[in-house]
């Protein structure tokens, strides 16, 4: 099994897993996608973890359409498997 997150903000949640999940769960997770491209200290946190993340800024999601955003969500996923 394979885990992804997709988070926005600060992704406390993610960080609350991080900090309580046990290892073997931890290393389910390959993926983390985030819109929010100042959460440098979350892309160290992972790096610990050997758990990939790719950034982008949500403000350049604003125009497309819901079909083209999934679309795009999927890329992302595909591609850093």
């Amino acid at each position: 099994m394979r885990i992804s997150f997709y988070v926005s903000g600060s992704a406390g949640r993610l960080r609350k897993i991080l900090k309580q999940a046990p290892k073997a769960t931890l290393e389910l997770i390959k993926i983390v996608v985030c819109d929010n491209l100042r959460n440098e200290d979350l892309h160290q946190l992972l790096s610990e973890h050997n758990i990939k993340m790719v950034s982008f800024d949500y403000k350049t999601l604003i125009s497309l359409t819901l079909k083209t955003k999934k679309s795009n969500y999927n890329k992302i996923i595909l591609h850093e498997k």
